[in-house]
Formats: structure tokens, sequence, C-alpha cells
């Protein structure tokens, strides 16, 4: 089989997230080691005895290294001994340089020297922290926390506007990893040692912030050498609203009466996400103006003069900042349509190929298989083939709807015939006699997580979607248009 993408950054990041906290991610080990596994498999060229040894020694390496990892771990927690110690400490240090190594030595010479994310921020951010804050005034570290918080969140706008720019997207995500670990290292040093529930919130909350900031390194990382690609764009907003919600999470652990500010925030982040050089969802240009009035209807509604309680007060915002949100997404869809309009009216008039919907229901289909291929149960494994049944379902609909939305006929070729391979690999996996013999689904199991892999390759191309056009007739409309909203957000 060859190469049909690159490996997927969310599998390597959840992977070296889980080595980084064994104790906490144990049950997770599994599931993520398999997804990992079947992505290596499917950006490797298997054809190539070369890249098919350097794989097989690159997993022995692997599971031996998380093998040490979880047995020493595991003692430790038997005899009572700190899990974060030195020889863990190593271990996992092992494990994630080999997760690095093996992603970068797959990669040609052009894409290596141009990463933006250095080796130094991913140990910084996945090893636990050295910097501790001794003998300070708790007020003052509030106050430096505070400050701390701001500064990140500052810098998170700067990552979008940034990723046409290597250099200066490098320069972002060093100074997040920096701002990242400055906060995380502020929260724990307002841990509280006669409340156990608060220090162990806090811990978490920190930890978890470090591990959204190296989800969003990779993601960017992934970004920088697919610019062209809508749905990489798509995920690394993600990843900084995944950031941004860990932020939020964390401040209102180490400080409950600050909720107000996580609205200001999310409101600042959405206006970085002003873009129209990308769709945000996959309506027609119709579709989005009525969504646009329904959120701003709901706006209407949500504002009264009476007075509230805080509590319901704060309720009401959230609903406000929510819907201001959504407004900023479809406007932001509608500039896109009203550019791309000048060449495709009729994509305008009827939408996009939803890229997202087919994408997410590829992920929940290889989910499952990854369960089935997890479990040796019988029973738990009919349950999942009958969620698999109705993900196929889906996806079918999903298929159907967006046929006629191809644009080129390259594309729609290839488009039927990765079709065409997971409705047989699906035929193939229903029909496994598991009843008689269990070990029939697993090879079934491996065929269909194939066929939706060529899938998500082939639906992945820029080519399904119309590129934004700096020449467009209609850029000045369509910029009229984030002008306007972005005023709206700010005021």
């Amino acid at each position: 089989m060859g190469r049909h993408r690159a490996l997927d950054s969310s599998a390597l990041a959840t992977l070296c997230c889980v080595a980084a906290s064994p104790h906490s991610s144990a049950t997770q080990l599994m599931p993520s080691l398999s997804t990992y596994i079947t992505d290596t498999r499917m950006s490797t060229d298997l054809n190539n005895p070369n890249e098919k040894r350097r794989l097989e020694e690159h997993l022995k390496k692997l599971l031996y290294l998380l093998r040490t990892l979880m047995l020493t771990t595991s003692r430790r927690t038997v005899i009572w001994q700190q899990a974060d110690d030195g020889e863990v400490m190593t271990t996992t240090d092992q494990i994630i340089q080999e997760l690095e190594e093996f992603q970068c030595s797959g990669k040609d010479s052009e894409k290596q020297q141009n990463r933006v994310i250095d080796n130094v921020d991913v140990r910084r951010l996945l090893l636990p922290p050295s910097d501790v804050h001794v003998g300070e005034d708790r007020d003052e570290l509030l106050k430096k926390f505070h400050r701390a918080t701001s500064k990140l969140e500052s810098i998170l706008g700067t990552i979008t506007t940034s990723v046409q720019n290597p250099q200066a997207l490098s320069k972002s995500l060093h100074a997040t990893v920096d701002a990242s670990i400055q906060l995380g290292s502020l929260a724990r040093a307002l841990r509280n040692d006669e409340d156990i529930i608060q220090s162990h919130r806090l811990e978490e909350s920190a930890k978890k912030m470090c591990f959204a900031t190296f989800n969003l390194l990779k993601v960017a990382e992934q970004v920088n050498q697919m610019a062209d690609s809508t749905h990489t764009r798509r995920r690394l907003m993600d990843a900084i609203r995944s950031l941004n919600a860990s932020i939020n999470k964390l401040s209102r652990a180490a400080d409950p009466g600050e909720s107000c500010k996580e609205l200001v925030s999310s409101l600042n982040m959405q206006n970085g996400f002003l873009q129209p050089s990308q769709p945000t969802c996959a309506l027609s240009y119709p579709e989005c103006l009525e969504a646009v009035q329904n959120q701003s209807d709901v706006i209407y509604k949500l504002k009264s003069d009476h007075s509230v309680s805080r509590e319901e007060g704060i309720s009401t915002l959230q609903y406000v900042a929510a819907s201001a949100c959504n407004v900023s997404e479809y406007a932001t869809h509608c500039a896109y349509l009203i550019n791309i309009s000048d060449k495709h009216k009729d994509v305008a008039r009827t939408g996009l190929l939803n890229v997202d919907r087919i994408q997410n229901l590829c992920e929940s289909m290889k989910n499952s298989c990854v369960k089935i291929m997890c479990t040796g149960n019988i029973n738990q494994i009919r349950d999942l083939q009958s969620v698999v049944k109705d993900q196929v379902h889906q996806l079918n609909e999903a298929v159907n709807e967006s046929k006629a939305k191809v644009m080129s006929v390259a594309d729609e070729k290839d488009f039927q015939n990765a079709i065409g391979a997971v409705d047989a690999a699906v035929t193939e996996f229903n029909g496994c006699p598991i009843d008689t013999d269990i070990r029939t689904i697993n090879p079934a199991t491996l065929r269909l997580l194939d066929a939706v892999e060529v899938l998500q390759a082939v639906i992945t191309r820029p080519t399904f979607v119309p590129k934004f056009d700096s020449q467009s007739k209609t850029l000045a409309a369509s910029k009229d248009v984030v002008k306007y909203t972005r005023y709206e957000i700010v005021h």
C-alpha cells in the first residue's frame, strides 16, 4: 500500500500526552497507541523495504519504551512513591524523543528546514515543570496569574495571522510555549496544601493546558506544511479554541470569581478568526444569511433591563457571547462566499461540499474500528459493529449530498473510487463470522480502516474547496462584511 498522506498530528499528539501522564491516562494508552500505529502504517510506503523496516524498528522501540514506562509507573504506585520521579521522566523523555525523531526522519530536507516548532519547547510542555514560586504573597501571585493569562490570550491572536509566514509563526508558537509554561507555573504556586481537592484541580488543569498548547503546536506545524488545506486551517482554529477553553478552566480553578473575563476572552479570540480566506461551514449564502439573522434574534431576545442575580447574569452573558461567536462564524463565511461568487456563483447558491462532516464521520468510524481491535469480547464487538453500521449509513447520506458539489472531474473519480472501496470493506466487515471465529474481525477491520483513511486523504484535497481570490471583483464587498462584523464584536 502506498503513502496516502502525511502523518496526522492528532494521533502523535495524543500518544505523546498519554506518555507524559501515564498514571492518569493508563486507560487511554491502548486506543491512542492503536490509532497511532494505524496512522503511521497509512503514511508509510509498505512496498518500500527501507520504509517498512524503518516503521518496524520504530514500533518495536516504542512498544518497549511504553512497556517500561507502564511497569515503572505501576511499581511506584504500588509502593506509594511519587509517580513523576527521575526514572519515569527519563523514560517519558525517551518516548517523546522517539516519536518526534520518527516524525522528522520521514520528512524531506526542505520540510525539515521549515519546521516551526522546537523539540526543546515540546519537552518543556510535556515534562514536569521546574519553575517554582516560593514564599510569594497569594494576592501578588493572583495578579501575576491574571497578567500571564491576558498575555497568553493576546499571543494566541497572532497565530492565525502568521500562518503564511513560517518565521512569524515559529516566533508566535515559541512565545505561546513560554507564556503557557509561565501560567502553569503560577497556577501551581497558588495551590493550597490544606485543600487537597483544589490543589489537584489546579495541577490537572495546568497539565491539560500544557497538553492543549502542545496539540496546538503540532497542528500549527501541519498547517505550515499544508497551507492550502481548509481542513488543517479549521483544525488550527479548533486547537486554539481548545487551548482557550483550558485556560478558562485553569482560571476558574485558580480564581472562581473571574468568570466574566472568559466572555471577553472568547469574543477577542473570535475577533482574530475573522478571516474570509477560508470557509467556516458548508452552508450556501441564503442559508448563511438566515443563520446570521437567527443568532442576532437570540442576542436581541436575551437583552433585558430587568435586574437579575449574578449567576443569571453570567449565564445570559454566556449565551450572548456564544451567539455573537456564531454570528461571527456565519458572517465570515458570507464574506468568503461573496468573494468566490465572482467565479463560482453556483457554489455560493448551493453551498460547499461538507468536508468537515465527512471527516468527522470518518474519524468516528476509525475510533470504532480501533475499539474493535482493542477488545476480545464478542458482545462488545457486536455492539460496535452496530455502531459502525449506523456510522456508515450517516456517511452514505453525507456522500450522496456531496457528490454533485465536487468541482474537478479527477477529484470526482477518486472520490467515487474511495467511496466504492469503503463500501466493499464494509460488506466484508459485516460478513465476518465472529460467532465461529472472532479472529476474522481484525483483518476486515484493518481493511475498513485503510479504506476510510484513503477517503480522508481524498476529501482533504485543497481542490475540493474554491480558493479565496485576492483579485476578485467582489473583494471590496467581502472586506466590508468582515470590517462591519469586527466592529459589532468589539462594540
